[in-house]
């Protein structure tokens, strides 16, 4: 399930174990993109003509706009993997991300594969952009196990080609990092071998701000041992008991907070029906009891501009308009 501009994408599994797929417009009026798939939409995107992308399981199909017909299906990746991550980049090109530790970059002009990248390294890994090279497509390595304080960027365009190693740390016991989506620059947890804390850093053109230090649970373990971004403006890190959301414009940090969407409207969606307003803290949480199931909740999707939730159980979807007072 996911919001996209007109509706919502919705995904629902048949009795016969396969999927249909709607587009469910404000008026609950449903428009059928999928049918009879052999797997759910796990990624999807809108492009910046106004095109959909869906990924389900290897492949991508792209919908024209406002038609909604399927004009393209894309096929690079291996069979049985799942692709996860759908990122349009300069040019109309697109990214995609599987599960079978492949990293494509897709001419959507002509509806091709341009570079195909077996990238293990890459997993989990943001895409970004180099603004004095507008044709680079820029992924992050994950940290060296050997040396964790070593990170290095690949030009996915140039056939994985590396860019010159980024060091930021020595002698670190645990280093989790991730590339700012459309830019260059680094959010980083770093934990010094017998250090007592993890510190948070955003890194720019080899400058370091650090954001914060958390205490470690017990030594030689990291407080924090992920980081992502949930919007372009946010960065999460997380730990196994720790957290903390950063407002990368303000420098605000949010601790405890565990946020995997967050919208332009300062929106967090904190839970699977729970989403906290992070200008004033207010909690509004969705009554699953609206669902004839509310046990077996299925997808939950917070709008990019926070004006509607939907949520999702079976075959049951309820759909909330947010208004702030």
């Amino acid at each position: 399930m996911g919001h996209v501009p007109g509706g919502v994408v919705w995904s629902v599994r048949r009795v016969d174990g396969r999927f249909d797929t709607w587009l469910v417009r404000p008026s609950l009026e449903l428009t059928p993109l999928l049918s009879r798939t052999v797997a759910p939409v796990s990624a999807l995107v809108t492009l910046p003509g106004g095109e959909l992308a869906l990924a389900v399981g290897a492949r991508i199909v792209v919908f024209d706009h406002p038609s909604l017909t399927a004009r393209r299906a894309l096929r690079g990746h291996r069979r049985g993997g799942v692709i996860w991550a759908l990122t349009p980049v300069s040019g109309d090109r697109l990214v995609s991300r599987s599960t079978d530790l492949t990293v494509v970059l897709w001419d959507l002009t002509k509806g091709r594969a341009l570079q195909r990248l077996d990238a293990g390294a890459c997993q989990g890994a943001e895409v970004g952009a180099d603004p004095e090279d507008p044709e680079a497509v820029l992924l992050l390595t994950q940290p060296d196990a050997e040396d964790p304080g070593v990170l290095t960027l690949v030009d996915l365009h140039r056939g994985g080609r590396p860019r010159p190693p980024l060091r930021v740390g020595f002698d670190l016991a645990a280093c989790a990092a991730a590339l700012r989506p459309g830019g260059l620059e680094l959010l980083t947890a770093c934990t010094p071998r017998g250090g007592p804390t993890t510190t948070l850093s955003l890194w720019s053109r080899g400058e370091e701000r650090r954001l914060c230090a958390t205490p470690t649970r017990r030594a030689g373990v990291a407080a924090l041992n992920e980081v992502l971004f949930p919007s372009a403006d946010h960065g999460l890190a997380l730990g196994a008991r720790d957290s903390a959301l950063v407002e990368l414009g303000t420098g605000a940090i949010h601790h405890e907070l565990r946020a995997y969407r967050v919208t332009s409207r300062g929106l967090a969606l904190v839970d699977e029906a729970e989403v906290v307003d992070l200008r004033t803290a207010a909690r509004l949480v969705f009554p699953s009891g609206a669902l004839r199931a509310p046990r077996a909740l299925g997808a939950s999707s917070l709008a990019e501009d926070g004006a509607s939730f939907a949520l999702g159980a079976g075959d049951e979807l309820v759909w909330w308009t947010i208004q702030r007072g």
